[in-house]
């Protein structure tokens, strides 16, 4: 299976960490997305785990001459729908960086290109990759805090200094899209229910002069059956903070609470005193599953209608934030 990269901007070390669980797979080709983006990182991070890549300054001259089954996009977020609509319409499987598109209506012609082409489509939402958030997964699927009341979910990083495309709108999107599509995710992932609406907030405040870069918001949303969602994201986790992010979770059962705090679960219930420590599982390897159903065997967990139901939700959360009213869907 030939395998393809078009960009340097996103989660591309998600196909890194499936080539050292799975040495049969490897990458042929990476080029750019634009002619100013710079690819010689990412061969570099391909070399260390022993994949040589060819490189070429032009993704259409890639798709010609490589002809790969999968490729994974993840240039600036503003072009990959467009890199990506190029791909549907020659057939080619896509495993793309969040969000799937900037705006609604790039969105919606992304999902048309998509219903036509009969290839597969997913996006790299990989915390459910993470073996803490997947042992805290399992104990809510199997019914040990009761109902889910609420959910609290934090995405906390180090902003450092972005690079120039961070800095507007255009070409960043928004931090709700980038970073709060993961929570999103997670709410979605956890609670197997569609949201109802969203009451958003963001702020450029402190933001250390990234222009239009959003450094805080905050989203609270209500899924259909009435389940209370909130999620604050921000970047001001100090330089000194021992990693680049703090992800946490806390669900609300009606039988106990399940928290992911320093990239451990936790939960308490009625099954024993005080609060116990949930053992991280294997959370699997989201580029090696869709892989695999490329191939026609086993199921990517995160399907395409799942990947454009999360960033239509994203913009829309955006959208409320930008004006300041509440959205229903």
């Amino acid at each position: 299976m030939k395998i393809a990269v078009i960009g340097a901007q996103g989660h591309y070390c998600n196909i890194i960490e499936a080539i050292k669980h799975n040495n049969r797979i490897s990458v042929d080709a990476v080029a750019p997305g634009t002619v100013d983006e710079n690819i010689v990182p990412v061969a570099m991070d391909f070399a260390k785990v022993g994949v040589n890549v060819r490189l070429f300054d032009d993704y259409l001259t890639m798709l010609d001459e490589i002809q790969p089954d999968i490729v994974a996009v993840n240039s600036y977020f503003y072009i990959n729908s467009q890199i990506t609509t190029d791909l549907l319409r020659r057939k080619i499987n896509v495993f793309c960086e969040k969000p799937l598109a900037t705006d609604l209506n790039k969105l919606s012609n992304l999902y048309h290109e998509y219903l036509k082409s009969g290839v597969h489509l997913t996006a790299m939402h990989l915390m459910r990759d993470m073996p803490w958030f997947a042992a805290a997964h399992k104990a809510v699927r199997q019914g040990r805090i009761g109902d889910i009341s609420v959910i609290n979910i934090q995405k906390s990083y180090i902003l450092g200094q972005r690079d120039a495309f961070f800095t507007s709108r255009f070409t960043y999107g928004g931090t709700i899209p980038w970073v709060g599509s993961h929570a999103v995710d997670l709410a979605y992932w956890f609670t197997g229910e569609r949201f109802k609406s969203v009451t958003a907030l963001h702020t450029k405040k402190h933001n250390n002069s990234h222009g239009d870069l959003e450094n805080a918001a905050l989203c609270q949303f209500v899924t259909e059956k009435g389940v209370l969602v909130s999620v604050s994201l921000d970047y001001m986790r100090p330089q000194t903070a021992p990693s680049h992010g703090d992800d946490r979770i806390r669900i609300a059962g009606t039988k106990g609470v399940v928290e992911v705090i320093d990239e451990n679960a936790y939960i308490i219930n009625d099954e024993a005193e005080g609060v116990q420590k949930l053992d991280n599982i294997d959370g699997g390897n989201m580029f090696e599953s869709f892989m695999n159903e490329v191939k026609g065997f086993g199921r990517c967990p995160l399907t395409a209608e799942d990947a454009f139901y999360i960033t239509r939700i994203c913009l829309y959360a955006r959208e409320s934030a930008d004006t300041g009213k509440t959205i229903t869907f």
